[in-house]
């Protein structure tokens, strides 16, 4: 239903209009980075991941056949999903409480000065839409959006964000360095002894719903209530309960980033263990994920 509306779409997004945005975009990045400590995982990390999935989700969109503009406005999107984490790391530095679902919102809060008048009405409302309601949560249902080119782009712009993310897979799960930066970064329950936060178990922050409970029940996780990285770990692999393109989902796990993800859950929470089991029973049932 996606590709079909995408396809339809008669959104006009010149190649001016598009290389302008993409340069204001990257100094976005560049300016708001600087606002970070020069070890911040993220200073430099968001930019390359939105890079990435900007070049990947324009490369499937030309080989569904979806017009021209459109795969520009996409790919823009994907490009600018993430220009808000930088502030939202640079706030909760300063000991603000902010959502992490928060960072759509933000994006477009640092890009609207920038690039705004680069769009006509219509392009921008989609843009606009796609990449506030790209971080929360859950797609939203189409009823929630606008139009049904903003709830197609978003849930492109969504299962392309993940898609990267499981390409990034033996990074997060083997690269020392890059771990502590994401345990640091998404405020795990790291300490000096333990700059990864790994603790061979599925750690929930008090008073939160219980991590291990909410993918057995499947449910995404919310990264905001995952204590050790074992948990942000599985609230990892549990973004495979989100894809709205399922051709899309099952690339990802062909391509074996939600493996290596399982793998690490293996290796850490002991291949006997009942919390594994029961794990691996359910990957194999939502989605067929063996190892």
């Amino acid at each position: 239903m996606h590709v079909e509306i995408l396809r339809k779409s008669s959104i006009a997004f010149p190649v001016k209009a598009e290389a302008m945005s993409r340069h204001q975009i990257a100094k976005a990045y560049q300016d708001e980075g600087k606002g970070l400590p020069l070890d911040h995982v993220w200073r430099t990390g968001r930019a390359t991941h939105a890079e990435q999935t900007s070049e990947k989700v324009g490369t499937w969109c030309m080989s569904m056949d979806i017009p021209a503009d459109v795969t520009r406005l996409i790919s823009l999107a994907s490009y600018s999903h993430d220009v808000g984490r930088l502030p939202q790391a640079k706030r909760q530095i300063d000991g603000e409480k902010i959502e992490p679902t928060d960072h759509g919102q933000f994006s477009i809060d640092v890009l609207s000065s920038r690039i705004r008048h680069l769009f006509s009405d219509e392009a921008w409302n989609i843009f606009a839409e796609a990449v506030i309601k790209h971080s929360l949560r859950h797609t939203p249902p189409l009823k929630d959006f606008s139009s049904s080119e903003a709830w197609a782009v978003c849930c492109v712009v969504r299962d392309f964000d993940k898609s990267q993310g499981f390409d990034s897979a033996l990074a997060y799960t083997a690269d020392r360095e890059n771990m502590q930066g994401h345990a640091k970064a998404n405020r795990l329950l790291h300490t000096t002894s333990n700059p990864t936060a790994e603790t061979g178990a599925i750690d929930t922050l008090p008073g939160n719903p219980d991590v291990l409970g909410e993918f057995l029940s499947g449910r995404t996780i919310t990264r905001a209530h995952c204590a050790s990285y074992e948990a942000f770990m599985l609230q990892y692999l549990a973004w495979l309960y989100d894809f709205n393109v399922v051709e899309v989902r099952e690339k990802v796990i062909v391509d074996g980033g939600p493996g290596i993800v399982l793998s690490y859950l293996r290796t850490r929470l002991g291949s006997t263990s009942d919390v594994y089991k029961a794990i691996a029973r359910q990957a194999e049932s939502a989605w067929g994920l063996t190892i």
